[in-house]
């Protein structure tokens, strides 16, 4: 079985909110632009997923709408890095800030207790998946090796939100 189908049906009994996508991929271009190297597996994953929520809604995949900045949305795709953005005064820090982020493209964010994220390290041929935490940016550590392998350990509790 496909690995993101077997993760839709894991997620849908585990009682997530998932929503099939029906439109094709549409990334603003700012992203695409930002992200050139998005993996095959994670741009599969938005291909087919208009949103995804764990039941308490403190856990949620970025899809499509969430890389949109002008849209209206709580948690737009860059929001840890603007938090990020506000606790630095230096130039050179925030310099640092934005070069990470440009390596990382944020992928799931968690908010029910410390603010943390996993990202997709952009630079990394195979699309591990780093965990890092927003007051420590810049501090991250690879939960997997590709993005199926981020959605197996998902579905085996591997990985703490």
């Amino acid at each position: 079985m496909d690995p993101i189908e077997k993760f839709i049906i894991w997620a849908k009994d585990n009682g997530w909110t998932v929503k099939n996508k029906i439109t094709k991929l549409n990334l603003p271009k700012d992203i695409i632009e930002r992200y050139p190297n998005i993996n095959q597996e994670y741009r599969q994953f938005l291909n087919v997923i208009e949103n995804c929520v764990t039941p308490d809604e403190t856990v949620w995949f970025l899809c499509e709408n969430g890389y949109n900045i002008n849209q209206d949305i709580a948690w737009p795709y860059n929001e840890f890095e603007e938090m990020d953005l506000e606790t630095v005064d230096n130039e050179q820090e925030k310099d640092d800030i934005k070069n990470y982020w440009n390596r990382f493209m944020p992928i799931v964010f968690s908010v029910g207790g410390d603010y943390l994220y996993f990202a997709l390290d952009t630079q990394d041929r195979s699309g591990s998946i780093v965990q890092g935490f927003v007051v420590d940016s810049g501090e991250y550590i690879v939960i997997a090796s590709s993005f199926y392998e981020f959605l197996d350990k998902i579905m085996n509790n591997q990985v703490v939100f």
